[in-house]
This record gives C-alpha cells, sequence and structure tokens, in this order.
C-alpha cells in the first residue's frame, strides 16, 4: 500500500507539472526533491524521527526480509528462535569490522554472555558508544560500581540514565528502573525509542 501512495503522488505531481507548463528540467529537479523527501519519511523517519512505537514496529515488520531489521525486531521482543536465526543472517551480510562488533555485542548482551561482549568492545565506535556498552558489559559482570563510573564520566543523556536503571534492575528495583527509562526516552526517537520501550515492557 505505501509503494502505490509513493508512486501516485508522484504520478499525480508529473500532471500538475505538465498541466503548469513547466519546463523539463526545473520539472525533474523539482520531482528528485519530492522523491528525496517521500524517501526519507518511508525509511528515515521511522527508523530516527518518530516516537510512535507502533509506526516504527510497523516499519520493521515491513522489512523482516533485511536481516538487520529482523534481527532488531527479534531481540527487541524477546523471539529467541528469531534471535539466533536473524543473528547468523546478520552477521552472513554484513562484513564490515565495525557493524560485525555492533551486532555480536547486542546478541552477546541479549544472551548475557559478557565474555563475547566485552571481547567486541575494542571494536566499537563512535568512543561514545564503546562507552556505552562497555558500562553495559560491567552490569552483566556484576561490577555496578565500575558500570555507575563509566556512566557518570563518560555518558550523558538517554545512555547514562539506561546504565542507571539496568544496575536498579540488577538491583531488583524494578519500579524505579522502569521510572529512569520511562524519563530516558523522552530523549530518544525510532529505533532507540523503540527498542528502549520494548525493554520497559519486558520488565511489567
Amino acid at each position: 500500500m505505501n509503494n502505490i501512495v509513493f508512486y501516485v503522488t508522484l504520478f499525480a505531481q508529473g500532471l500538475v507539472l505538465a498541466m503548469l507548463d513547466v519546463e523539463f528540467v526545473p520539472a525533474m529537479i523539482i520531482i528528485l526533491l519530492v522523491v528525496g523527501v517521500l524517501s526519507y519519511f518511508r525509511m528515515f523517519y521511522p527508523l530516527y524521527g518518530t516516537k510512535d512505537i507502533e509506526k516504527t514496529e510497523k516499519f520493521l515488520l515491513m522489512n523482516k526480509k533485511n536481516p538487520f531489521f529482523h534481527f532488531v525486531y527479534a531481540v527487541a521482543n524477546d523471539q529467541k528462535d528469531e534471535v539466533e536465526h536473524s543473528f547468523e543472517k546478520v552477521m552472513a551480510k554484513y562484513k564490515a569490522p565495525a557493524r560485525q562488533a555492533l551486532h555480536t555485542i547486542i546478541y552477546a548482551l541479549y544472551k548475557k554472555d559478557a565474555e563475547q561482549a566485552r571481547e567486541q568492545l575494542p571494536h566499537i565506535q563512535p568512543a561514545k558508544y564503546q562507552s556505552y556498552y562497555e558500562a553495559l558489559v560491567l552490569v552483566e559482570e556484576g561490577k555496578m560500581d565500575e558500570a555507575q563510573a563509566v556512566a557518570d564520566n563518560q555518558l550523558t543523556g538517554w545512555m547514562k540514565e539506561t546504565v542507571r536503571a539496568e544496575i536498579l534492575l540488577k538491583a531488583g528495583d524494578k519500579d524505579e528502573a522502569k521510572g529512569i527509562l520511562e524519563q530516558a526516552m523522552l530523549e530518544t526517537k525510532g529505533l532507540q525509542c523503540y527498542l528502549m520501550y520494548k525493554n520497559l515492557h519486558q520488565h511489567d
């Protein structure tokens, strides 16, 4: 349905430009600009621009043929078999070392495998994400004071608050952790907001 709307919009725009007798080159520039805007909203807005959880989830479900989106959806919804299946596919498709490290550390933390997760830390980019995942690995290792120190000294915003919430969850304080995650979600959009929402509701 989205593809139909997309192409109908372009066709209608072409008709309008023809009726207005717009010259070919300006018309093509206008059409290309519209294509760019529509492409942004179709792809990037659900991933990076919206706080609408249902919109992001719908996008992930519609694009499950993409191994990365399949992997994200499976992890977010705690679908154990699908996590294994999609992880194999995402690792087979994306060979760049930084991408492989990111996918592996997400998988390892999902599996609560701190040793495997720690092995990936030197390859995580950029530096702030390396610090973020280092703090999460420390939480998984039970080193709460060290995790809090990394969060306090190297992280800000939702990253810092997420680490704080994970420490509280490990301590069994679900109510306070959920309150912190709810506040941290206000600073996020798209996939990150979706993942935090799903994490929050896994602890209901």
